[in-house]
């Protein structure tokens, strides 16, 4: 029986970087290669130490805090920029509308929820004027994964039209 989550293929590259061996060499039992960027073989190095039921319990769990955490965020960042009412229902009708992202990601042993929380961490960084947790927290999500790069270019122009507006009034 293969199994059927991302998190065996994390775990093979994790023990690559234990053994000194290619990470990019190593595939899982359905014959997928890595293909995230070192940093992550490198943070998942300990869970090739114990069995794959320990890892999926501990990622899963993991999983769950951060979508917490997200919810937190979601509400001081609604809470800075609106004035609506039944923020919460806002926030459940978002995770809702995102259930079957989040299910898949969970099932699957993936790092989606905390690609998505560092990227919520960014944006809240940003609207509350904390530029190192920005960096932090947008580096972090493109060292994962490239993709949250391209926010970069939208951070710059926005922050630039904040200033031209300043410089204008």
């Amino acid at each position: 029986k293969k199994i059927r989550t991302d998190l065996s293929i994390y775990r093979a590259a994790g023990a690559a970087v234990l053994e000194g061996t290619d990470i990019y060499s190593v595939e899982n039992e359905r014959t997928w290669y890595f293909t995230s960027p070192p940093i992550v073989a490198i943070l998942c190095a300990p869970l090739a130490l114990f069995p794959l039921v320990w890892d999926a319990v501990l990622i899963y769990a993991i999983s769950i805090l951060l979508l917490y955490g997200i919810a937190r965020l979601s509400l001081k960042i609604l809470e800075r920029c609106t004035s609506i009412k039944n923020k919460w229902k806002i926030i459940g009708i978002s995770f809702l509308i995102c259930s079957i992202f989040f299910s898949d990601v969970l099932t699957r042993g993936q790092f989606g929820i905390l690609l998505l929380f560092s990227l919520m961490l960014a944006l809240y960084g940003w609207l509350f004027d904390k530029p190192v947790l920005t960096g932090l927290a947008l580096g972090f999500a493109i060292s994962i994964k490239i993709t949250p790069a391209a926010l970069i270019p939208f951070l710059f122009l926005i922050k630039q039209s904040i200033i031209q507006a300043i410089i204008k009034s």
